[in-house]
């Protein structure tokens, strides 16, 4: 996307209208960190890979199929991390 800092500049503009299903995913999403940023902790253990698969799919818009890919898991797998992570959270609050 040209030089590195452009899109870094630009993503305030698009942040707020992730909500907004009238545009398409890929321009709400525009700014969302690559799978391979936001896992890039090798050594990471399954806690936090777990929170950090939650944070992909509600935060960045990410489906448990890229995640699924990305992961090299099987998207049921990805299905029950996000089951079990938000039920954990729902308890905490």
């Amino acid at each position: 996307m040209g030089v590195e800092g452009f899109a870094e500049g630009l993503r305030h503009l698009v942040t707020e209208k992730q909500q907004i299903r009238e545009i398409p995913k890929g321009q709400r999403f525009a700014g969302r960190p690559t799978l391979k940023k936001l896992f890039s902790q090798r050594s990471m253990g399954k806690q936090s890979r777990d929170q950090l698969i939650t944070k992909a799919v509600g935060d960045y818009g990410y489906s448990e199929m890229e995640l699924a890919s990305f992961l090299n898991l099987h998207y049921s797998t990805i299905s029950r991390i996000l089951a079990i992570t938000t039920e954990t959270s729902q308890v905490k609050t």
